[in-house]
């Protein structure tokens, strides 16, 4: 193998890395928006049951729902 086959290859690869980097680093965007949506989501549910218990609307534990 010569040198311009091996900076060809070189070259080559380079530029799948830098392809796959970016497809990376889209897919860790997409992730952290899903994150932030879920996180904000949980800290809703929280409030409302915080919200709940402080009305004394609080549901026990371990009680069996009625269709049981």
């Amino acid at each position: 193998m010569n040198t311009e086959d091996r900076l060809e290859q070189l070259e080559l690869r380079v530029a799948w890395l830098d392809e796959t980097v970016d497809a990376l680093d889209k897919t860790v965007a997409q992730l952290n928006k899903i994150i932030q949506l879920q996180q904000d989501e949980l800290r809703y549910l929280y409030q409302k049951i915080k919200e709940q218990q402080q009305n004394g609307l609080d549901v026990p534990d371990h009680e069996k729902p009625p269709h049981y």
